[in-house]
């Protein structure tokens, strides 16, 4: 597990307005808290990822013993409904399998089809808190007595995380880019463009959604290009340079503070 660093330079802001101190102080915080989702979210993004590629893959005795406990289950519910062999065969396949599901989630064994949900859904929370810390830089920096610095933090959002907003856009709206749409209350039909990222090459166009290839979570955009977002531990390391440069934006008063708190 990596826990990345903040330094928040003092206990308040100088501002000779108190309130104003405050209420930057309080979008600040916002500020402080997505990037430690970020963090965490990265945390479970990399246990899970190591976590499946340790499993491993085929395995006779696992398929074996599996095989052997569905015939077990199935002549257990042939004696039940009162059938002989091979009478109503897929109803007892559907119900042997049913309740072998069932006894396996109940001694704690996750679904394949949620376990494999999980690296996607780390990779979008952590998406989704660098979108928060973007719409907040961007917010905070229009406040009026904002710093000049508060803005160059944003523009470095854009520097180091140039499909953030579109990726997570149709993240959020994949039943939009599903039916090959765009973006807008009466989208119109995606013009997809050519795609070559490493692990994919397609000249004329293709319409990907809620890939994780390598470490890098991607979807077409509604633009019809394919944009990326790098869940890894230098994205992180360019969020603490954006979220610390936000905070020595600001004027401050009093004994700094060593972050996570």
């Amino acid at each position: 597990m990596c826990i990345f660093e903040l330094v928040l330079p003092g206990t308040h802001i100088n501002f000779i307005d108190r309130e104003l101190s405050w209420k930057f102080e309080h979008l600040l915080y916002h500020l402080e808290s997505a990037f430690y989702e970020a963090n965490i979210s990265l945390n479970l993004f990399e246990a899970e990822v190591s976590k499946q590629t340790r499993g491993g893959g085929f395995s006779r005795e696992k398929w074996n013993d599996d095989f052997q406990k569905r015939q077990a289950m199935e002549e257990e519910v042939r004696r039940e409904f009162g059938l002989q062999p091979y009478e109503r065969h897929e109803e007892v396949m559907f119900e042997a399998d049913a309740r072998i599901k069932r006894e396996k989630w109940r001694s704690g064994e996750i679904p394949t089809s949620h376990r494999n949900q999980l690296i996607s859904i780390y990779a979008k929370s952590f998406i989704y808190a660098l979108d928060t810390i973007d719409k907040f830089l961007g917010v905070i920096s229009k406040e009026e007595g904002a710093p000049a610095g508060v803005a160059d933090a944003q523009a470095l959002m854009g520097k180091y995380f140039p499909d953030l907003r579109k990726v997570r856009n149709s993240a959020q709206h994949l039943e939009d880019r599903a039916r090959g749409l765009g973006a807008g209350k009466q989208p119109k039909p995606l013009d997809l463009k050519p795609v070559d990222n490493g692990f994919v090459s397609a000249p004329q166009g293709a319409l990907m959604l809620n890939n994780i290839l390598g470490t890098k979570y991607g979807c077409t955009m509604a633009d019809g290009n394919y944009g990326e977002v790098d869940v890894s531990v230098e994205s992180l390391k360019n969020l603490q340079i954006i979220v610390q440069s936000a905070f020595n934006s600001f004027d401050w008063l009093g004994i700094r503070q060593h972050l996570p708190r």
